[in-house]
């Protein structure tokens, strides 16, 4: 599976900052070698480090839980002034 297929994501986009929320099955996670918050953390980092349209002009806040069987990230991006 893909990264793509294995979380669902929301996002809001009415402010300067962007907020997105992505949730996903543990088990998931688990096939690909993702088993703790650090891992989840420092994989959305490089997704959005290889962004190009977000061209290193944001820093980026994620909050990763893991609760019973799923994985939530909460993400803001924060335009750099």
């Amino acid at each position: 599976m893909t990264m793509a297929e294995v979380w669902t994501c929301k996002m809001e986009l009415e402010t300067e900052t962007k907020k997105m929320q992505a949730v996903a099955l543990k088990k998931e996670l688990r096939k690909m070698g993702l088993n703790n918050v650090q891992q989840v953390k420092e994989m959305w980092e490089e997704c959005i480090a290889k962004t190009p349209a977000l061209n290193g002009n944001f820093d980026c806040n994620i909050t990763v839980k893991f609760l019973n069987v799923y994985c939530v990230a909460d993400i803001e991006l924060t335009p750099k002034h």
